[in-house]
């Protein structure tokens, strides 16, 4: 196996530097739900700095590596890096029942979520007037 790259000095002050800018610049949030298929989201691009707003399109977790990969409108991120860098989370369906289901260790009815989640019965409604999960 070789040796793993491994950035000099300057590498790791202008990486901190733009870490540093992005700070300052956006309002990063913590998000109470959990990032699903379905969600949209808004997130900063460590790398490139670019805003990218999308739909969960699918997410996978190496359980060898222990970590979340999302796929958003065909920009593929990690799980450390979009809950970190977040701006905006709309949950979808799956969200809500996997937040109800951390919660309470049991898997949720309509009746539980809507109880709940009172954003939960807007966006039903919403579903129902619109045709659409917003």
């Amino acid at each position: 196996m070789g040796r793993r790259w491994q950035p000099n000095k300057a590498q790791r002050v202008a990486y901190a530097k733009s870490m540093q800018e992005q700070d300052e610049k956006y309002d990063f949030i913590r998000t109470g739900f959990p990032i699903r298929l379905g969600c949209q989201v808004e997130f900063v691009r460590k790398t490139t700095g670019e805003v990218v707003s999308g739909e969960v399109i699918t997410s996978s977790y190496g359980p060898k590596t222990g970590q979340h990969t999302f796929n958003v409108d065909g920009v593929l991120v990690k799980g450390r890096n979009l809950y970190d860098r977040l701006l905006y989370h709309n949950p979808g369906a799956q969200s809500f029942t996997d937040a109800f289901y951390k919660t309470y260790r049991v898997h949720p009815s309509e009746e539980d979520l809507i109880r709940v989640y009172p954003e939960y019965k807007e966006r039903i409604n919403k579903v129902f007037n619109q045709g659409e999960w917003e």
